[in-house]
Formats: structure tokens, C-alpha cells, sequence
């Protein structure tokens, strides 16, 4: 016993090394065994807290594993394994030999960083409607607390074969970045520009395919310094901000947006500013697709990179700015003027999918 354990300490020490993953011990050595995937996030800016932010977005600080079989939670494990390295899962056996005859299709769901209270014999709807809030009340000032993701896989229990698969894990939150830099028409001479993500939800459905909650009202954070710098230059806020998916159809007056407000110093005593309203109703379709497609909307685990060039006046006053601008059109390239209600010379906005693997 002690020869094995010994192999195995070696297999790890050598994996670790190397950066591959371990093999994996089907016979699972007393236990059952999953695999967790989480992808780094884009990274579009280059901040000095880049590297703490990515590791943050990937941590786990608890896990749930919840066994469905015909759409019953059936066995909700007390206490999971979680190895950080290598991202295994290790599930005591059950009490329940009958879970393990081989042949009943179970569906895993993996929860990472909530804690729910024992499911066993719970509906799959309960599962369906349970919610995740998050007031951000730091959002884009300070790393946000572990992320909540969540993710499932289809397999059978059996003693000869006890590792249940690979679970990708996905962030119930989107991801939003915004860089700044104006032109030769627009002098920064006021101090940093200022941004406020406006009309956002804080409350989402827990995984992919739950209810999502309706009726919510919009939360509307104030102004906050983008007072870092990117590698290049370009002004950004200490941290991005992170929201829940919310679709509002067509509905602009219900659409998430972002006001910039670009300080001007006039007789070098009064300060006034130039107000600009950034909209991302769109973004980038999947690769080895052409053209554009509608997103009236912000998706989880998604991140919304937005890249704002102003080189022209904004509106006085932001109260000038106009929430029901049309849309621009399905066929308009992501990197032309986004027809919002002030002139923006030029917006460019790329979706670079969190999902693991992708």
C-alpha cells in the first residue's frame, strides 16, 4: 500500500513539472473521481494585477456535486476532495451500493463557491430555479469575491470504473472591460476619465439551463476613476466590472450601457465635463462564421471587451444623452461608429468566450 501511494506521489511530482495533466485512476482507489476544466478569461488589458485577477476568476474555495437520475437528486455527498493542481474531484463511495450498479444514467451537476443546503431528493426544477445575487458593490474598484460557476456531465457509477469525467466549469457572470484614450480633438487637461455602468442585473439564474429571474430591478453603479493604465496606454479601471446575464430583447430603454465623462478645465478654475454613452448591444458571432449577429443582451461567462476612441465633443450635460438611440444594424462591422446618442469615432468590441476549452 505504501509502494503505491509512493508511485503516485511521484506521477504528480513529475506532472507538475511538465505541466500535463495526470493520468487518471479509473479504478478510483475506494473513491469516485472527477475532472474540473476552467478556462482563463481573456485578458484584453495589461495590468499590473492581471495575473492575481486571472487566478482569482479560477479560484475554488467549495464545491457541491449533485447526482440527478430522472430529474431526482438522488445523492448530494457531504464532503468532496478538492485538489487545486490538478483540478480533481474526489467523492467518497456511497452508503448506497444500489447508486453503483452501472447502468443508471446520472447527470453530475458541479457547483463551485455556493453553498447549498442538502438537495437529496430534490426535483431537478428546484435546481432550475435557484438563484445567485451579488450586489458588486465594488464593481471595477476591487477583485471581485470567487466567482460562482457551475457545470455538469452525463455518466453511469460503477466499481470498475469509478472516474465520472470531465466537468467544464462556467462562470455564471459576464466580464466587462473598458479602455480609454481620446484623440488630438479631445485634451485630457482635468484628470482621469470616469465611467458608470448603468441599468444592470445582480441577480441570475445558478446554472445554464435554470429559470432565469424575471421582473428584477436595474442596478445603476456612480462614477469611478479609470485612473490605471494598460501596456499601451490606454486609461482603465483598477479592475473590470462583473455583471449577470440579462436579455431585454428590444427594449433599448432596459439595456445595459456605460457613461463616460471626459473632465475639461476652463480658466483653469472650473471643471466641466464631456459625457458619452457607450452601448454594446453587440458582439463578434462565433469563429468561421461571417457577418453579425443581434445580442440584445449580455450572456454568462461571457467577456465584453469595449475599446473607446473619442476624439469629438460630448454632450454637456447627461441628461442630453439619449437611452433609446436606435441600434446600429446587424450588418455593421463591430469596429465602425456604434450610433450611439454622441459622436464616438470609433468602438471596437470583441467577445472572447470564457467557456472552458474554447
Amino acid at each position: 500500500m505504501h509502494m503505491w501511494l509512493m508511485i503516485l506521489a511521484g506521477t504528480f511530482l513529475l506532472t507538475s513539472c511538465t505541466q500535463e495533466l495526470p493520468e487518471v485512476d479509473e479504478r478510483g482507489n475506494g473513491q469516485l473521481s472527477l475532472r474540473l476544466v476552467v478556462s482563463a478569461p481573456a485578458a484584453a488589458t495589461t495590468r499590473a494585477s492581471e495575473a492575481a485577477l486571472t487566478a482569482l476568476e479560477k479560484r475554488i474555495d467549495m464545491l457541491e456535486v449533485l447526482f440527478f437520475a430522472d430529474d431526482v437528486c438522488v445523492w448530494h455527498p457531504e464532503e468532496v476532495t478538492f485538489d487545486a493542481a490538478t483540478g480533481n474531484v474526489s467523492i467518497p463511495l456511497p452508503d448506497n451500493s444500489s447508486l453503483m450498479d452501472g447502468t443508471t444514467s446520472y447527470t453530475v451537476w458541479v457547483v463551485a463557491n455556493k453553498a447549498l443546503q442538502d438537495m437529496t431528493g430534490s426535483s431537478l426544477s428546484t435546481l432550475k430555479n435557484m438563484v445567485v445575487s451579488d450586489d458588486f458593490q465594488h464593481n471595477g474598484m476591487a477583485p471581485p469575491s470567487p466567482l460562482v460557476m457551475e457545470g455538469s456531465v452525463a455518466t453511469t457509477l460503477s466499481y470498475f470504473s469509478q472516474y465520472l469525467g470531465t466537468v467544464a466549469l462556467q462562470r455564471v457572470f459576464a466580464k466587462i472591460s473598458i479602455r480609454i484614450k481620446t484623440g488630438n480633438n479631445i485634451t485630457m487637461n482635468g484628470g482621469y476619465p470616469q465611467v458608470s455602468l448603468r441599468q444592470y442585473k445582480t441577480e441570475a439564474a445558478l446554472i445554464s439551463t435554470g429559470i432565469q429571474p424575471e421582473n428584477l430591478s436595474l442596478k445603476s453603479d456612480g462614477f469611478i476613476a479609470a485612473d490605471s493604465f494598460t501596456a499601451d496606454q490606454w486609461y482603465t479601471t483598477d479592475y473590470p466590472f462583473y455583471v449577470c446575464p440579462y436579455r431585454w430583447t428590444e427594449d433599448l430603454s432596459q439595456e445595459t450601457y456605460i457613461v463616460i465623462k471626459i473632465p475639461q478645465i476652463w480658466l483653469f478654475i472650473f471643471t466641466y465635463y464631456y459625457y458619452y454613452k457607450v452601448k454594446f448591444n453587440y458582439r463578434k458571432v462565433v469563429a468561421n462564421s461571417s457577418g453579425m449577429e443581434k445580442n440584445y443582451g449580455i450572456e454568462r461567462n461571457h467577456f465584453y471587451d469595449l475599446e473607446v476612441f473619442i476624439d469629438q465633443k460630448g454632450k454637456r450635460f447627461e441628461s442630453q444623452l439619449s437611452v433609446t438611440d436606435t441600434a446600429p444594424s446587424a450588418t455593421e462591422p463591430p469596429t465602425t461608429s456604434m450610433a450611439a446618442s454622441v459622436p464616438i469615432s470609433t468602438v471596437t468590441i470583441t467577445d472572447s468566450d470564457q467557456r472552458a476549452g474554447k
